[in-house]
């Protein structure tokens, strides 16, 4: 018979869970605690933005988070195109290089740019995220020789 030899090992187990309950009341299965890391974008974060070639981009962060990859929108996050290139980055700021090589200056095909951060724990897991608030214009300003 192994029903009872079953239900006498459960029994066992819970005991052993228990041992350490501060009274009748408490669950020995506790639930995995939420992450509570956090990142933001601090720039660019919304509205018209210019820039020559380079744009900075920065982000505060908790200290659980060690690394980071960025992501741009031209569609308001219909399509994320990752600027990092497939690495994972430990600082908190990054100068993209949009990639523009045209005189003067002009407006890029939409105003409707997005900026992502995804934050990393020390095991590689996406623990946080931050997109920039509400979609700015790209502008490319060549300086004048």
């Amino acid at each position: 018979m192994k029903a009872p030899r079953i239900v006498a090992m459960f029994v066992l187990t819970m005991v052993a869970l228990c041992l350490g309950c501060a009274d009748d009341h408490e669950s020995p299965l506790q639930p995995t605690p939420v992450s509570t890391a956090k990142v933001e974008l601090l720039n660019p974060n919304g509205g018209s933005f210019f820039a020559t070639k380079i744009i900075d981009i920065r982000w505060a962060a908790s200290p659980e988070i060690v690394s980071f990859r960025l992501y741009s929108s031209s569609n308001r996050g219909g399509y994320w195109r990752d600027i990092t290139y497939g690495r994972y980055i430990p600082f908190i700021s990054w100068q993209w290089d949009v990639g523009m090589s045209r005189d003067d200056r002009v407006v890029l095909d939409t105003p409707d740019y997005l900026i992502k951060v995804v934050g990393y724990d020390g095991s590689g897991n996406a623990v946080a995220e931050d997109v920039s608030d509400p979609p700015f214009m790209l502008y490319y300003s060549n300086p004048v020789k």
